[in-house]
């Protein structure tokens, strides 16, 4: 049983269902042994670990609103509230391993947009921001909707600083590497310090700055006011 609530979404998919495969393992356990796997809706990030994995597509069972499942023996690993120490081996081992191939180039400045994403929480005058403040400075827009496990890995191991807006995308920081510095905006109607402890976990240098609410979860950031954030986050004010 590796599903869980919420575990379709990216960042719970990670901490729940690979936290489980990864406590699984852990005991000497073989996926071999296993004759089917009840796993969350197939979203593309959930088929992708499957066939990492090597999970059979006739040993995967997807969960639905209503689904029974009747078991001789169902296998139930603990569940888990935060990324621990052993789901980070086990997706750095898998993951970063992959992405060996998929690296194009150094990504030394990143920023993660979440225009793509369709759970809000964007932030709303981005291009400005962008055109503005984060490209002179040497940042490069990535959106990983567009990419692959291996190449989100890979983006956020060459990375020395990553801004971004709270979101999933940020449970990619598993992947960076010790001193890495991270930025993370907010809207003052929803802070959550799950990333900002998964960073301390991993040796990273976490800031956060908090924006102006807007509609919803949206946030606008005043181009004046955020150029002096990045300046004194790059070290530079």
């Amino acid at each position: 049983m590796l599903d869980s609530r919420f575990g379709k979404e990216f960042y719970h998919f990670y901490v729940s269902v690979i936290g489980r495969m990864a406590s699984y393992l852990s005991f000497d356990r073989y996926l071999d042994r296993v004759n089917y796997f009840i796993l969350p809706e197939p979203v593309a990030h959930v088929i992708a670990w499957a066939d990492l994995l090597g999970i059979p597509q006739s040993k995967r069972v997807f969960l639905a609103e209503q689904t029974a499942v009747h078991a001789d023996e169902l296998l139930v690993p603990h569940h888990i509230d935060h990324i621990d120490y052993r789901t980070i081996a086990f997706l750095r081992n898998h993951l970063l391993n992959h992405a060996q191939g998929t690296r194009q180039h150094a990504r030394n400045r990143i920023y993660i947009s979440r225009s793509r994403s369709a759970n809000g929480r964007h932030i709303l005058n981005e291009e400005d921001v962008v055109a503005r403040v984060l490209r002179p400075r040497g940042f490069e827009v990535v959106c990983f909707e567009t990419m692959s496990l291996g190449e989100q890995a890979a983006c956020m191991a060459n990375a020395e600083c990553v801004i971004a807006a709270h979101g999933a995308g940020l449970t990619n920081l598993v992947f960076c590497q010790p001193g890495t510095r991270v930025l993370e905006i907010f809207t003052p109607k929803w802070i959550v310090f799950c990333f900002a402890r998964l960073g301390s976990m991993l040796g990273l240098q976490c800031y956060y700055h908090v924006g102006e609410a807007a509609h919803g979860k949206d946030v606008t950031l005043p181009v004046e006011v955020f150029e002096n954030v990045v300046d004194e986050f790059l070290g530079r004010g």
